[in-house]
Protein backbone atom coordinates (compact mmCIF):
# COMPACT_ATOMS: atom_id res chain seq x y z
CA UNK A 1 0.00 0.00 0.00
CA UNK A 2 1.30 3.43 -0.91
CA UNK A 3 1.20 5.67 2.10
CA UNK A 4 0.79 9.37 1.63
CA UNK A 5 3.96 10.98 2.99
CA UNK A 6 1.98 13.77 4.62
CA UNK A 7 -0.25 11.28 6.48
CA UNK A 8 2.83 9.32 7.58
CA UNK A 9 4.38 12.53 8.91
CA UNK A 10 1.11 13.56 10.55
CA UNK A 11 0.98 10.22 12.40
CA UNK A 12 4.62 10.55 13.46
CA UNK A 13 3.98 14.10 14.67
CA UNK A 14 0.86 13.07 16.60
CA UNK A 15 2.62 10.14 18.26
CA UNK A 16 5.62 12.33 19.09
CA UNK A 17 3.36 14.98 20.63
CA UNK A 18 1.65 12.36 22.78
CA UNK A 19 5.02 11.08 24.01
CA UNK A 20 6.31 14.59 24.74
CA UNK A 21 3.10 15.52 26.54
CA UNK A 22 2.25 18.40 24.22
CA UNK A 23 -0.93 16.65 23.00
CA UNK A 24 -3.46 15.10 25.34
CA UNK A 25 -2.99 11.33 24.97
CA UNK A 26 -6.67 10.55 24.44
CA UNK A 27 -7.16 13.33 21.93
CA UNK A 28 -4.03 12.09 20.16
CA UNK A 29 -5.42 8.55 20.07
CA UNK A 30 -8.63 9.86 18.51
CA UNK A 31 -6.66 11.76 15.87
CA UNK A 32 -4.43 8.75 15.13
CA UNK A 33 -7.53 6.56 14.85
CA UNK A 34 -8.95 8.86 12.17
CA UNK A 35 -5.89 8.35 9.95
CA UNK A 36 -5.08 4.72 10.85
CA UNK A 37 -6.10 3.30 7.48
CA UNK A 38 -4.22 5.91 5.48
CA UNK A 39 -0.93 5.13 7.26
CA UNK A 40 -1.12 1.43 6.39
CA UNK A 41 -0.88 0.01 9.89
CA UNK A 42 -4.49 -1.19 10.21
CA UNK A 43 -3.51 -4.70 11.28
CA UNK A 44 -0.56 -3.64 13.43
CA UNK A 45 -0.89 -4.40 17.15
CA UNK A 46 0.22 -0.89 18.15
CA UNK A 47 -2.39 0.90 16.07
CA UNK A 48 -5.02 -1.63 17.16
CA UNK A 49 -4.36 -0.62 20.78
CA UNK A 50 -4.62 3.05 19.84
CA UNK A 51 -7.93 2.32 18.08
CA UNK A 52 -9.20 0.47 21.17
CA UNK A 53 -8.26 3.39 23.41
CA UNK A 54 -9.97 5.83 21.08
CA UNK A 55 -13.10 3.69 21.04
CA UNK A 56 -13.18 3.24 24.82
CA UNK A 57 -12.84 6.96 25.44
CA UNK A 58 -14.72 8.42 22.46
CA UNK A 59 -17.43 9.82 24.74
CA UNK A 60 -15.03 12.32 26.34
CA UNK A 61 -15.09 15.89 25.01
CA UNK A 62 -11.89 17.71 24.03
CA UNK A 63 -11.01 21.26 23.11
CA UNK A 64 -13.91 23.63 22.58
CA UNK A 65 -16.45 20.87 23.27
CA UNK A 66 -15.53 21.07 26.95
CA UNK A 67 -16.80 24.66 27.00
CA UNK A 68 -20.30 23.33 26.34
CA UNK A 69 -20.27 20.96 29.34
CA UNK A 70 -21.54 21.58 32.84
CA UNK A 71 -19.07 21.84 35.69
CA UNK A 72 -20.41 18.69 37.36
CA UNK A 73 -20.09 16.71 34.12
CA UNK A 74 -16.55 17.99 33.58
CA UNK A 75 -15.56 16.95 37.09
CA UNK A 76 -16.93 13.44 36.51
CA UNK A 77 -15.30 12.92 33.13
CA UNK A 78 -11.99 14.40 34.23
CA UNK A 79 -11.92 11.88 37.06
CA UNK A 80 -12.73 9.08 34.60
CA UNK A 81 -10.06 10.35 32.21
CA UNK A 82 -7.45 10.56 34.97
CA UNK A 83 -8.21 7.03 36.21
CA UNK A 84 -8.07 5.64 32.69
CA UNK A 85 -4.75 7.30 31.94
CA UNK A 86 -3.24 6.06 35.20
CA UNK A 87 -3.62 2.53 33.87
CA UNK A 88 -3.18 3.11 30.14
CA UNK A 89 -0.65 5.92 29.59
CA UNK A 90 2.44 3.69 29.61
CA UNK A 91 0.83 1.46 26.98
CA UNK A 92 -0.21 4.44 24.86
CA UNK A 93 3.35 5.82 24.94
CA UNK A 94 4.79 2.38 24.08
CA UNK A 95 2.40 2.06 21.14
CA UNK A 96 3.24 5.56 19.92
CA UNK A 97 6.94 4.73 19.99
CA UNK A 98 6.26 1.57 17.96
CA UNK A 99 4.19 3.52 15.43
CA UNK A 100 6.94 6.12 15.04
CA UNK A 101 9.54 3.40 14.53
CA UNK A 102 7.45 1.56 11.93
CA UNK A 103 6.50 4.69 9.99
CA UNK A 104 10.02 6.10 10.12
CA UNK A 105 11.43 2.98 8.48
CA UNK A 106 8.84 2.80 5.69
CA UNK A 107 9.70 4.24 2.31
CA UNK A 108 7.61 7.05 0.95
Amino acid sequence: MDIDASKRQEAIDLATSIIKGTLHPLEGCHRLARIAHSIGLDADKSIQQILATSSEMDHLPFGSLKEQCSVSYLERIEREEREYLESALDDIVRDCKAIIEKLSTQEG
